[in-house]
């Protein structure tokens, strides 16, 4: 091929490379016979995230890579696009699918890319399993830029500013430490840490690069997005290095490690308000489901019908971020909780209720059922008085009367569970026995081998294939098990598994931590802040030696159930406020989203409105130990000087809220009972211990005045609560004390009033 003289600078359309294959086994058995980027994810498959967002990015040509189970990803690409291997899709995309089913890595991957050469400039490489809603165009503008004036910047790494609390308890990611040069952002050093979610470990740096490197940053708040723009010598490197199998721990370590051959790799830290995430576990696989369902993928999400492409299904928005279809049929007893999909042509029975959960087309949903951050799939269908929780039923699963899933929980397609049986937590369960136990069943495709476990072992824990039956055996069984619950299936599946009746065969429960499964996070996972970015946590004033658990503690030693309640209530109600506020909701908007939480959690308005005034007042502190990463930007980073200066911060939301307060707490008793909650929060009792409020006390009665001038609070309401403090205790009269001259002034007034009136 003649090489073009590098002074002509040739236009390439812009390419993209879409690996449909995360090369792992953290999804099985769900993926034994279809591939993991057609699963689907809040009502569509994965892959057209990808694909949708490359096309809105202005990407002109796209290269799929499918590898196992490519002839489904095949198919359904030309489906979507018509033909295979110049179809148009959405923004005039041509979509090309290359076939690499001997590809076991994403190194054999990019290789089998090179060696087609269709790749022709810089492009963007992206996994199948990513969604994001990431502007790309300064990113590219910034790496074209680089790459003019450095051809040996063959690599840009898109990452996302996130916590710990974040990165690892709700996505399941690794720790990361990336090491980069403050000025240019060059990488010098990539590290993932394997293993306990709880801390990062130590990171050692080679000592020369402080000579090559003026100002070194470290940073361990960042998550990758595993979107990367490429040069095409990226390709060259892998089809020149064999030992290159896996991008981040083999080529960017081994990129980095080889300084000498001058290749360079930058980073690019995407907007705060831009989202990204990769579904790697059945973690992560829950939690992007929950960040779409919430809107934060707009315009990524189900009512907008922009993925799929074209895509007749519709969706309606509801209160509490549900989506339902037009032709799905919910019973008028049957309970719909916040956070919910029901697909087309699905039915919830009487009496039933779903919560935080996506049920998929055609499901039948019996009476008195009980579903919970789950995850049902087309086709399925649930018996009366069976539960579902915080698992994963695949496509065409039965679940017969009174059964029981466990949390933590796979079926895989067509399994049937017995009446009245109760699947184990962590269980793993299909139709197909699961194969010889082997290491790399316990492997994904960006972590190091798992652990020395010792397979043999395990080998008692799976169900083994019982005597020998033809297929058409097997297929009558299992017909009759799908709408019979008095069959006799014990000669083919085991009953302890699956019941009696039952069909499919357990595999061996993967060997993972917490942070990686979908069940619920246990409650003494709680995040350590003392291994935050040291001048982060600084800022914001809780920088700690050890994590700080006193909260859960004083909840536990007084085991006061109906405290631990209600301090899950006040954290939904101030997230959601949170939201709101971030999101710059309008008033109308904020009154829908909150009452969606009113009537999930059954309280009352004048309940939302206590929690809600608490969260303005905490906005006038610095963000306490217990705000979500998210919603630090929200807090201030000191506290308040003077009296004065908080009064000028809580002005300032009030002016903007204060009509919403005043529609929540309409009556007196309301209103006495808000100016309770401002003393416990003030004092840090029960569920605000923690939160900072003793700040608040010397101007107590301030903000009492300033609640009364903004008709939050009534005259006659503060008298009230002034009589009834009156008759406490004296230890209990502190707050009375502070309030006392305005509270007289308010007396006198109204009797100033009353002797005019006479």
């Amino acid at each position: 091929m003649p090489r073009v003289d590098a002074d002509i600078d040739v236009k390439h359309p812009l390419q993209a490379v879409v690996l449909a294959d995360s090369f792992g086994h953290a999804l099985k058995p769900l993926t034994c016979n279809v591939a993991k980027v057609l699963l689907p994810l809040a009502g569509c498959p994965m892959l057209e995230y990808s694909l949708e967002w490359l096309a809105t990015q202005g990407v002109e040509e796209c290269v799929v890579v499918a590898c196992s189970c490519s002839e489904s990803v095949e198919r359904y690409l030309k489906s979507r696009d018509g033909r295979i291997g110049g179809g148009e899709g959405r923004g005039g995309m041509i979509t090309q699918c290359v076939s690499g089913t001997a590809c076991v890595s994403a190194g054999e991957a990019l290789r089998l890319i090179e060696q087609r050469r269709v790749i022709r400039g810089d492009f963007v490489l992206v996994s199948g399993d990513v969604v994001t809603n990431v502007d790309l165009s300064d990113a590219l503008r910034t790496h074209r830029e680089r790459r003019k004036k450095e051809k040996l910047a063959i690599m840009t790494v898109l990452l996302r500013e996130t916590g710990a609390d974040v990165r690892e308890a709700r996505y399941g990611e690794n720790n990361l430490t990336v090491a980069m040069d403050s000025e240019t952002q060059r990488i010098v050093h990539y590290e993932e840490h394997h293993g306990s979610a709880s801390r990062t470990p130590a990171t050692s740096l080679d000592a020369s690069l402080f000579g090559e490197v003026e100002n070194i940053r470290v940073r361990t708040n960042l998550m990758d997005c595993h979107i990367d723009i490429c040069a095409p010598e990226f390709l060259m490197l892998f089809t020149d290095n064999f030992d290159y199998q896996h991008i981040r721990r083999d080529f960017i370590v081994g990129t980095l490690n080889e300084r000498e051959l001058g290749n360079t790799l930058y980073a690019y830290e995407i907007s705060k308000d831009a989202y990204a995430a990769r579904v790697r576990n059945l973690r992560s696989y829950d939690a992007v489901s929950r960040d779409i369902l919430n809107r934060w993928s707009y315009p990524y999400v189900p009512d907008t019908r922009v993925v799929p492409a074209h895509n007749p299904e519709t969706y309606i928005h509801q209160w509490g971020n549900n989506y339902l279809s037009p032709t799905c049929s919910v019973h008028e007893t049957a309970k719909i909780g916040r956070r919910c999909l029901i697909g087309a042509g699905s039915s919830v029975g009487a009496g039933s209720s779903v919560v935080h959960s996506v049920i998929g087309k055609n499901v039948v949903i019996g009476n008195n059922v009980k579903i919970e951050g789950a995850y049902v799939f087309d086709g399925a269908r649930i018996g009366d008085d069976a539960s579902v929780t915080s698992s994963i039923l695949q496509d065409g699963v039965v679940l017969h009367a009174y059964a029981c899933v466990s949390p933590g929980c796979v079926l895989a397609s067509g399994v049937v569970i017995g009446s009245g049986f109760t699947v184990k937590p962590h269980s793993r369960v299909a139709l197909d026995a699961q194969p010889a136990i082997e290491e790399e069943d316990y492997d994904s495709d960006d972590s190091v081998s798992s652990t020395d476990m010792n397979f043999a072992s395990l080998e008692h824990v799976r169900d083994k294939v019982k005597g020998e039956h033809s297929a058409e055996e097997i297929e009558n069984a299992l017909k009759k098990a799908r709408v019979r619950t008095d069959v006799d299936s014990s000669a083919i599946w085991n009953p302890s598994s699956v019941g009696c009746g039952g069909a499919g065969y357990a595999w061996v429960p993967r060997d993972e931590q917490w942070f990686r499964n979908i069940a619920p996070t246990p409650p003494r996972e709680l995040h350590d802040y003392s291994y935050e970015s040291a001048e982060e946590a600084s800022k914001r004033g809780y920088v700690q030696k050890t994590i700080d658990t006193s909260m859960m503690d004083d909840l536990e030693s007084e085991g006061d159930e109906d405290t631990k309640r209600e301090g899950v209530f006040q954290r939904e109600v101030t997230e959601t406020f949170l939201r709101c506020v971030k999101q710059g909701y309008a008033q109308e908007n904020a009154v829908v989203e909150l009452q969606g939480l009113k009537m999930a959690e059954n309280r009352t308005f004048a309940d939302i409105a206590r929690y809600v005034l608490m969260t303005i007042v905490g906005l006038t502190l610095p963000a306490h130990a217990k705000t979500s990463k998210e919603n630090i930007k929200l807090y201030p980073e000191a506290t308040p000087a003077s009296t004065p200066e908080l009064l000028k911060r809580l002005r300032a939301r009030l002016k903007e809220w204060a009509p919403l307060l005043s529609r929540f707490l309409r009556s007196e008793d309301d209103q006495v009972e808000a100016l309770l909650t401002l003393e416990e929060f003030c004092s840090e009792e029960d569920v605000f211990k923690g939160m900072g409020g003793a700040v608040c006390v010397p101007s107590f009665a301030k903000i009492l005045h300033m609640l009364y001038d903004m008709d939050v609070i009534s005259e006659e309401s503060v008298l009230a609560w002034a009589e009834e403090k009156a008759e406490a205790d004296e230890m209990d009269k502190k707050f009375l004390k502070l309030a006392q001259p305005f509270v007289d002034w308010l007396e006198q007034s109204s009797e100033e009033e009353s002797s005019s009136d006479d």
